[in-house]
């Protein structure tokens, strides 16, 4: 499985690289998109950069000239995926940002509609993930046993939260508003092609999952099924449903992976 996820990454790695280029030579850096590539950015840069200042023992690890240069990484991938999606996605009709960015062209999707297929994903993606994990009794990977979790209080809960919907925002981010749409993009229009698309996305997203409990295809079982239904949440409520279903799965998780795991 090792092999798998050099690939996985090496693979991802040439996508975003492509869709890079991609929006340099369709000049997407500019309006209407370039300001929630910006926003996108920013988010997740002032997110990381509060854990590096916070965090003593990480700016021990990480030198100061390397954490630089991640950054601005991490701000050329946001921008990037985040024009490109959504070009992409209004390319194919499709709505990505009802909430934030709606059309008025009649069929604009209320903030109930939107959080609450949110939620109603998410909590069928942790169901899911607990009837696996009580059929094939997985355990932790390499041993072990996973400590009970506790919800943090205080200071460290809001530090929780703030990790919770960031770690969201940034996986939805690159594989369901960027890759998905790219791909889909790049398929043409029709269900076929987007279905396509939210197959390779799912993919990709599932295999930088492994190595995380024994045996390695559990992970993978879980994962990718979650992967098909956040795609087809993304084609059917657009991204901000994403975010919430996947911050739901991200709440619940760590209360019930410990009393999952064999």
């Amino acid at each position: 499985m090792d092999a798998l996820a050099v690939a996985a990454n090496v693979t991802l790695i040439a996508i975003l690289i492509a869709m890079f280029v991609e929006a340099v030579q369709r000049r997407l850096f500019a309006p209407p998109w370039l300001r929630y590539g910006l926003a996108a950015a920013t988010l997740l840069l002032a997110a990381d950069l509060a854990v590096y200042l916070i965090e003593s023992e990480l700016r021990q690890v990480v030198p100061l000239w390397f954490y630089l240069t991640a950054t601005a990484i991490l701000i050329v991938r946001a921008a990037t995926e985040t024009v490109v999606g959504l070009a992409a996605a209004e390319r194919l009709g499709l709505k990505p940002l009802p909430l934030v960015r709606p059309r008025t062209d009649g069929d604009r999707r209320s903030a109930p509609v939107v959080v609450a297929a949110g939620i109603a994903c998410g909590l069928a993606i942790a169901a899911w993930s607990a009837a696996l994990f009580l059929v094939t009794a997985p355990g932790p990977a390499g041993g072990g046993e996973v400590a009970p979790w506790q919800m943090p209080e205080g200071a460290a809960l809001g530090w929780f939260l703030t990790a919770l919907v960031v770690t969201s925002l940034g996986e939805e981010l690159t594989f369901r508003l960027g890759i998905q749409n790219y791909f889909a993009a790049l398929f043409g229009r029709g269900a076929a092609g987007y279905w396509a698309a939210i197959f390779l996305s799912s993919a990709l997203w599932s295999v930088g999952h492994i190595g995380r409990v024994d045996p390695e295809w559990v992970k993978f079982a879980q994962i990718f099924p979650a992967g098909l239904l956040l795609g087809w949440l993304f084609r059917r409520t657009g991204f901000e449903a994403c975010v919430i279903a996947h911050a739901v799965l991200n709440l619940i998780m760590p209360f019930a992976t410990p009393k999952l795991l064999g």
